[in-house]
Order: structure tokens, then C-alpha cells, then sequence
């Protein structure tokens, strides 16, 4: 009968049955954002947990409510034709072996029934980890993926990013840990280009007033 919500610049997390609030690298240029407390209750919950996906833009919360559905929660989404922002669950939908797709209105009562046992849901996604690792893929250590760096770097620190591919979402991660998919990594270098170049004018304007003053002390000597 709570509802939690994560104040701003923290993720929120759950472990070993609390909520923890962290100020952890961003994910998907965002903190707080879904994909970290989906992992944590995917973990924490594993069969018991649901995952929603409302309206929204990019893809935020994909690979987390991939994640629930992989440990064999249940995966639901608001239609995005129903959605003022339909990105976010179409993503969702897009990536996720969805077992709901329905409209905001009849959310409320999907999850009365939902945690109350009258509704079904389809079988989780395989676990991907469990598939045996194809010749020439890149080694996973601790069960993760290695790739060598990218020619890009993290729009947060600028560190080297590495890619990785987790069913057919693309993810770019830092070595500070900072992680975006696809999407929202274009999304940051776009901000980031538009930061710099505001800045690259101010300079500009700032050594073109500098020179007239300069010329103009020159001038009365």
C-alpha cells in the first residue's frame, strides 16, 4: 500500500528487501533512471516481480524490464498508441517478449489481479548466459562482456566506450560506469555538441570584445 518514488539525482535501488537511494554513475544519461531498479528487483524478486513501462521518451527501462521478464517476472507495458510520449514502452515492446500491452485505464485493475494470482503470464525469456558463446565472441569475465573501446568516448566524462549487445538492444558502457543504449547515447552527444559549441561562441564573442577593447586603448595612447 506504498508508493516510492526516487528523488531527484539518485538512483533507487532494492536490496536485501529495502530501498536505497545512490548516486551512482548516470544510465542513459539520467539518475534517477529505471534501468538500475529493475536490474535490482529483477535480483531481489526474480518470478514475484512486475515491471511497467509508461509513457515516455527513448528507450530508458528496456533492458531492465528484459531483465525481470529473463528471471521470470512479468513484463508490462501502456500501448503506446495509448501513450502522449509512446517511445519508452514501444521500445519495450519492441525488445521484451511483452505479457501485457494495454491501455493506462485498465492498468489499475491488471495489477489488482496480477498480485492477487488471477492472472496468467507467458514463460520468461532464456537466459541468455546460458547459451553456449559462438567462436570469435568477445571473453566475458564475471559473466559480462568485454569488447575492446569504440572510437567514442562517454559524453558525462569522457572516457572510452565499450559496446555490448543484450538481445537486440545495443548499450555503450564507460569504464566509470556511466551506460546508455543506442539511442540515448545519440540523444548526449547531441547535448554535449550543442554545450560545446554555445560554449566555442561565448569564447568567440568574448576574443572579439576583448580585441575592440584592446584596439580602442591602443588607439587613445
Amino acid at each position: 500500500g506504498q508508493i516510492y518514488v526516487a528523488p531527484p539525482d539518485h538512483h533507487m535501488i532494492v536490496s536485501h528487501g529495502k530501498l536505497r537511494l545512490l548516486r551512482t554513475p548516470k544510465e542513459n544519461w539520467a539518475r534517477p533512471a529505471i534501468d538500475p531498479l529493475f536490474r535490482s528487483v529483477a535480483e531481489a524478486y526474480g518470478p514475484n516481480a512486475i515491471g511497467v513501462i509508461l509513457t515516455g521518451y527513448l528507450n530508458d527501462g528496456s533492458l531492465g524490464l528484459a531483465e525481470i521478464k529473463r528471471r521470470g517476472g512479468i513484463a508490462i507495458v501502456q500501448d503506446p498508441d495509448d501513450a502522449a510520449y509512446p517511445e519508452m514502452p514501444g521500445s519495450a515492446a519492441a525488445h521484451v517478449a511483452l505479457d501485457y500491452r494495454v491501455a493506462l485505464s485498465r492498468m489499475p485493475r491488471l495489477l489488482v489481479e496480477l498480485v492477487n494470482g488471477k492472472e496468467g503470464k507467458e514463460a520468461a525469456m532464456p537466459n541468455k548466459s546460458s547459451q553456449p558463446e559462438a567462436e570469435g565472441d568477445s571473453p566475458t569475465i564475471d559473466g559480462e562482456k568485454f569488447d575492446r573501446p569504440l572510437a567514442l568516448t562517454c559524453p558525462e566524462c569522457g572516457g572510452a566506450l565499450h559496446k555490448s549487445e543484450n538481445g537486440t538492444i545495443i548499450k555503450f558502457d564507460c569504464h566509470i560506469g556511466h551506460s546508455y543504449t543506442g539511442e540515448v547515447l545519440a540523444s548526449a552527444q547531441f547535448d554535449e555538441m550543442e554545450r560545446v559549441m554555445r560554449a566555442a561562441v561565448r569564447i568567440l564573442n568574448e576574443r572579439a570584445e576583448f580585441c575592440l577593447e584592446m584596439a580602442e586603448q591602443a588607439r587613445l595612447q
